[in-house]
């Protein structure tokens, strides 16, 4: 994935050439493709975190009914949304779904949604943000990336893990939610790879999750348990 600091510096040297002409020339330039990443120019508004510029592009998009501009997509299939979760704007995400109507339900290139990029990169006040958009979403809520990872499972690596796996919990994420690969439930995956973190198993158990639920190959948690 492309980092939003990564060329932000050249972006907003892009951003700022265009936003004058976009004032007059917004219905031909919102589209247009301007840096090596191909990002657009409402990418490249979210990634300078340019509000302004940001609500006018949506604005003139919404009124030519060009929906689909909202979510249009860089070289690493990543949306405005992405980015903007990616950035930690939430004013910018609610523009974007507020008044643009930005899809939930795209993933970049490497299957992640806006709820696993605001997971992944810890932004923890976007995951409460998103969560209120997305009750009883379970499509966005448990999807699994191309890693055959949910939400849930990239919140065992953060360093915040506790505040982020309450969050989700009870914004309705499947504490069980199986993995792609070998059917890890969040709790095996915990036991697994991080077996002395006692917080993060003990966390998952005060949740109600199943300590009983084997994976693919047969193996449960609570036999793991027993052992710690």
């Amino acid at each position: 994935m492309i980092s939003a600091k990564t060329h932000s510096a050249s972006v907003a040297q892009k951003v700022s050439r265009n936003a004058y002409n976009c004032k007059y020339e917004c219905d031909n330039r919102s589209k247009e493709v301007i840096t090596e990443d191909e990002d657009h120019l409402l990418h490249a508004a979210v990634l300078t975190e340019n509000v302004k510029l940001v609500t006018h592009l949506v604005d003139i998009l919404s009124r030519n009914s060009a929906a689909s501009s909202i979510d249009c997509f860089n070289i690493s299939l990543q949306t405005p949304l992405h980015l903007a979760v990616c950035v930690g704007n939430e004013d910018i995400i609610r523009i974007l779904i507020e008044k643009g109507g930005a899809s939930l339900h795209l993933v970049d290139r490497n299957g992640n949604n806006v709820l696993h990029l605001a997971v992944k990169y810890e932004k923890r006040a976007c995951i409460k943000l998103l969560l209120n958009y997305l009750r009883n979403n379970d499509k966005v809520l448990n999807a699994l990336n191309n890693d055959g990872l949910a939400p849930l499972h990239l919140a065992c690596h953060c360093k915040h893990f506790e505040e982020i796996i309450v969050a989700l919990v009870r914004g309705g994420v499947d504490v069980d939610v199986v993995d792609g690969l070998s059917g890890r439930t969040p709790l095996m995956y915990a036991l697994q790879n991080f077996h002395r973190n006692t917080k993060l198993h003990q966390l998952l158990l005060t949740l109600k999750c199943d300590p009983w639920l084997a994976d693919y190959s047969g193996n449960k948690p609570i036999d793991l348990l027993q052992n710690i």
